[in-house]
């Protein structure tokens, strides 16, 4: 009896009635969800926006006429809205992949307009227009995903589906990895409220120990959900809190009741339960203007050296090998560009564009156009209306080419050079493009580091919570049955006396710990480690423990952890850091220099150590250009305010770099900038600060020594604050712009010293 209460109970919580979408602005027809974008974005913007709501919209495919019509009626109304077909030619497709059955194209209008690659949906009739997604223009679009259904198996609460599995004797971290590899957004399943913990603990059953993401695995104390960030509104804690405080408790199980107890990540468990939000997010999220994440990239583990970007083909897709582009580079002719190219890398030349991805990624990447690249028969973006051929053309800013810049013209151009498919040697793991291998000999730490060199490979560096667990798991992790294994296991981690700074044996930076007892970069039992039985120059290596913590290691012996980065041979210089003192690539590069005069160009060659030295440039997912000695880059079609473009600029990937609007205050800058600005007028870093009258003017990296501006146009009403500094894209000069006017801008960037 009480169990048939308790099952209706689980009933009566789960029947109430769901929408099939998240709720509004979505529209739900035919087993599809709808929404309409809130803002007027360029195609390549709206789709951003779509993926960010859901892993599994994207801009809207129409496969009928009763679709269409639903559309007009139902969701856009009267407005220009983009739709998700791509046009190259005689060929269009829908970006999700679903093939074309229907188009509404308006009558006599061909689509295979050699000026367009997308197309509006007109709301006023419904018929279709080809568009360009190169000339900036700004609509609303729709996003579809398929309706919110949980898979067989899964139960549905709320917005979420949940899946609870008995396997006996599991621990936290196989527990977690069973539920990612489950679905795309699943995860161990985190709990917000009493009627959700009430729903997890009855779908497992109602058992004891049913694991749960829930742990403080990053910072004693601070428990959080998987390796999120965001804090725990909701907390259902067996026992009081100071019991929790301790390395050794890190993850959470629920237990009898529905009662959380804090345990070892590697305790035992029988139960877990996971869980993934069924639709995504209910509202878009809060913008961001992040160049790389506007073109669709494949989902695989394909590198690329670092500053340089990945094209569209697929590493699984044998007409298209993978290739990486990298940032433009100087102004030159196009006999100049392939000796810059080929200078940075004996494989690199200049980049052929093989699809309409590979020229979104270059178009909204370039800083400037034109542009050179190169042109093959497989692919034509041409505006004439034959292709030129094969060779030499220049990217336009209207996204088609053109060869007439070909002949006397000096424009940046872009490389390209193939990218890197990450293959480990036998016996070694791949994970997140590096190669792991557990050694499972008893060695002292001397002897493993030595082991390691031998295969090509160092003690590992651990830089990411992520990373530890990957190491933790594929040494420790173990079935019931399975026999013991070694407790401890030599990584990296070593320093040259007692007191001193902590350093990576790959010479990689000492940016992640993970200490038993301290949150903090050294370990807290520090004073009296190794004094008596063993020897003390054993205090200079560390070891992680089974449950992932480190610790200094006495004991002479233990197994170890190799890593080795299978791209670096290919790379050569361009793997950049670390590169441990004496351990550089052999001098192979040339370095080509391109000698110009009034009447010819010639080319010479000479063979250096290394290329000449660019200066470093944040690897935070933005296309960065490196001009003089700064690196600059632009954002493209995404006019902001002066406030927003500022912070726009700021990135938390990019700690060891002052990051900013750019300055003007060189004839130099003023050059570099007119030339990436492209006639656009730009937000510059230059604002007012003061009280009442008294507002002086800074630039942005320098807020110590106030300035006189050399205004050309200045502002009208000097005793308000609310001017910033702006360059006029025609001359260079200086003028002042209403702070929140929207302005296009670019953002610099400088090693901090």
């Amino acid at each position: 009896m009480k169990v048939f209460a308790t099952h209706a109970l689980l009933a009566a919580l789960l029947s109430f009635a769901q929408a099939e979408c998240p709720g509004s602005p979505w529209k739900e027809w035919n087993g599809h969800c709808y929404m309409m974008t809130q803002n007027q974005l360029n195609w390549h913007d709206a789709r951003a926006r779509c993926k960010s709501v859901s892993p599994y919209a994207d801009v809207v495919s129409i496969h009928s006429k009763a679709e269409n019509d639903f559309l007009r009626s139902r969701v856009v109304g009267s407005r220009r809205v983009w739709v998700g077909m791509r046009s190259h030619g005689q060929s269009q497709r829908w970006v999700d992949g679903t093939p074309v059955h229907f188009t509404n194209f308006l009558p006599g209008v061909s689509p295979a307009d050699r000026t367009s690659d997308v197309v509006q949906l007109l709301g006023n009739n419904g018929y279709w227009k080809p568009s360009s997604s190169y000339k900036g223009t700004r609509l609303h679009a729709v996003c579809k995903m398929a309706s919110c259904k949980c898979r067989e198996g899964w139960t549905r609460w709320g917005d979420a589906c949940y899946l609870a599995k008995k396997e006996m004797f599991i621990d936290w971290l196989s527990a977690r990895e069973q539920c990612q590899q489950m679905e795309p957004t699943s995860d161990l399943a985190t709990i917000t409220s009493a009627a959700e913990n009430r729903i997890v603990f009855r779908l497992a059953g109602g058992k004891d120990r049913i694991w749960i993401g829930l742990n403080d695995r990053v910072c004693e104390g601070k428990f959080h959900w998987n390796n999120r960030s965001d804090g725990v509104e909701y907390t259902n804690w067996f026992r009081h809190s100071s019991q929790r405080n301790s390395h050794a408790k890190d993850c959470a199980y629920m237990t009898r009741g529905g009662k959380w107890i804090a345990s070892s990540c590697r305790q035992l468990g029988f139960y877990y339960v996971c869980k993934q939000l069924l639709c995504g997010r209910s509202s878009e999220p809060s913008p961001t203007r992040r160049g790389s994440d506007r073109v669709w990239r494949p989902e695989d583990s394909v590198r690329c050296p670092p500053g340089w970007s990945r094209s569209s083909s697929s590493a699984v897709d044998s007409a298209l090998r993978p290739s990486c582009f990298s940032r433009p580079t100087a102004v030159d002719t196009f006999a100049g560009v392939q000796s810059r190219c080929r200078a940075q890398h004996p494989d690199a030349d200049v980049a052929v564009i093989r699809s309409l991805e590979d020229n979104d990624r270059a178009f909204l990447s370039a800083g400037a156009l034109p542009m050179f690249i190169a042109s093959d028969d497989q692919f034509d973006m041409q505006e004439e209306s034959s292709s030129a051929g094969v060779g030499c053309v220049s990217l336009e800013p209207t996204g088609l080419w053109s060869s007439g810049r070909c002949a006397a013209g000096r424009l940046p151009g872009l490389c390209q050079m193939p990218a890197c498919i990450p293959r480990c040697p036998n016996g070694w793991h791949l994970f997140q493009g590096q190669c792991y291998y557990v050694e499972e000999r008893n060695l002292d730490a001397a002897s493993a580091e030595a082991a390691c060199q031998r295969a090509g490979s160092k003690l590992a560096s651990i830089h990411s919570q992520e990373e530890n667990d990957f190491i933790e798991h594929l040494a420790y992790a173990r079935r019931r049955n399975e026999p013991k294994r070694n407790a401890w296991m030599w990584i990296g981690a070593r320093r040259e006396t007692r007191g001193a700074d902590w350093v990576w044996s790959d010479c990689s930076d000492w940016n992640f710990w993970h200490w038993d007892v301290t949150d903090g970069p050294k370990p807290a039992k520090d004073k009296n480690v190794c004094r008596r039985r063993y020897h003390p120059e054993y205090h200079h290596y560390a070891a992680m423990f089974s449950d992932g913590r480190w610790y200094v290691k006495c004991h002479p012996k233990a197994w170890s952890v190799c890593k080795l980065d299978p791209c670096r041979k290919q790379f050569g210089w361009l793997a950049g850091g670390p590169w441990c003192p004496g351990e550089e690539p052999p001098p192979t590069i040339p370095t080509t220099s391109t000698t110009t005069t009034t009447t010819t160009t010639t080319p010479t060659t000479t063979s250096t150590s290394r290329p000449a030295v660019e200066p470093a440039c944040p690897q935070d997912g933005r296309q960065w250009t490196v001009e003089g000695h700064i690196c600059l880059t632009t954002m493209l079609a995404r006019p902001a305010r002066h406030s927003d473009a500022f912070l726009d600029c700021r990135s938390d990937e990019a700690d060891h770099f002052e990051l900013t609007l750019p300055t003007l205050r060189t004839p130099a800058e003023r050059e570099r900038l007119l030339r990436l600005a492209a006639g656009a007028d730009t937000w510059l870093g230059l604002s007012r600060f003061g009280d009442g009258e008294n507002h002086d003017w800074f630039w942005d990296d320098d807020f110590a020594h106030a300035i006189t501006p050399n205004w050309e146009k200045p502002p009208p009403f000097i005793s308000h604050n609310v001017w910033c500094g702006a360059m006029d894209g025609s001359t260079g000069g200086l003028i002042a712009r209403h702070c929140l006017s929207k302005l296009p801008y670019l953002c610099q960037a400088h090693e901090r010293h």
